[in-house]
């Protein structure tokens, strides 16, 4: 199995020397467990990314050919959710190098750890990761090892990018096909290097799905069976799953709400009868009365608190309207 290093240079916050455009290439990520670097070069005035191969790996068979099936898998997709790849060079001083896209962003994991996104946001990035997983999908490409680090959200718009596809694999490819992956996000059929297809990715995505914390628990443990045969087909049943599981979680509220409201109302119609005095005018209810009077002997009510509340029309209406208030509360919240 090949080492996944769960940090990624893309996400990395550039100083001031660092963004100088001197058509320089600077060394941004270099992780001592991972087999890659990742520079970043100023091409005619716009940044791009390069990613090699360490020095240690340059010219090793197997490395070059990770690096170019890297780049030949990415080179083909062109999709708003994923890094996009320019091309492939030679460079007398870095070796063979993937130019691609260079993102002004944050990685997702580094957001979650933040606690920097919101219920609304998650459902949002999801939704997106959905789409660009589903595209994938469609060009029969497996990425193998989706996870919140290889996922970004951009500054400007908060939208995601799928990158690092050196673990991917193409039915058209017959090489480097060994097990792969980060064990919190990889399905087990993945890590113990049984046969896979797409579905290793439907696991991943429930994992994500549930570290976002949307709560949709039906929804995530559908994605995460182990069985492969269990698991949802497409990303896009996910996404009609999470969205009916929110609806019906959203219902259940308001009609739990609803109960409790008409409830209280019945309660408070129906206590406002008897503690009515006699010589209170039913057509003109107040708030309340407060009374020291003690009731005739013959009287109808055969025991009244010395302060006795007298529940009127515009009380009940004013209680309800906060408890509907508070429900459409809850509905923004979830």
């Amino acid at each position: 199995m090949i080492d996944i290093v769960e940090d990624s240079g893309f996400f990395q916050q550039l100083t001031a020397q660092q963004l100088s455009s001197d058509g320089s290439v600077r060394l941004l990520h270099d992780s001592a467990d991972g087999w890659s670097q990742l520079y970043l070069a100023d091409r005619h005035g716009r940044f791009r990314m390069l990613k090699v191969l360490k020095p240690e790996f340059r010219g090793n068979p197997l490395y070059e050919e990770l690096l170019k099936k890297e780049f030949e898998i990415g080179y083909t997709l062109s999709h708003p959710g994923i890094c996009e790849i320019y091309g492939f060079h030679e460079s007398a001083e870095l070796g063979n190098c993937i130019e691609m896209e260079w993102i002004d962003g944050d990685s997702l994991s580094n957001l979650i750890s933040r606690h920097r996104i919101t219920k609304k946001l998650a459902v949002k990035l999801f939704s997106q990761i959905c789409n660009a997983v589903q595209y994938i999908h469609s060009r029969q490409i497996v990425h193998r090892d989706l996870k919140p680090s290889n996922i970004m959200v951009t500054h400007n718009g908060q939208n995601i990018k799928i990158i690092d596809f050196g673990l991917s694999d193409s039915d058209s490819f017959s090489i480097l096909k060994a097990p792969a992956g980060t064990t919190n996000f990889a399905a087990p059929e993945l890590l113990q290097g049984k046969e896979c297809d797409h579905r290793i990715d439907i696991y991943s995505l429930g994992k994500i799905l549930d570290l976002l914390g949307i709560k949709c628990p039906r929804t995530v443990t559908k994605c995460i069976k182990t069985n492969p045969k269990d698991r949802f087909t497409e990303p896009i049943n996910i996404l009609q799953s999470l969205k009916l599981e929110i609806i019906y979680r959203k219902l259940f509220i308001t009609s739990l709400s609803a109960i409790l409201i008409v409830g209280t109302v019945c309660i408070l119609k129906n206590i406002n009868t008897p503690f009515v005095h006699s010589n209170v005018n039913p057509t003109n209810p107040v708030a309340y009365i407060e009374t020291d009077s003690i009731p005739p002997k013959d009287s109808s009510i055969t025991s009244v608190p010395d302060t006795e509340m007298i529940y009127s029309t515009e009380l009940i209406d004013e209680l309800f309207r906060q408890a509907t208030d508070m429900v459409v509360s809850t509905q923004e919240q979830n």
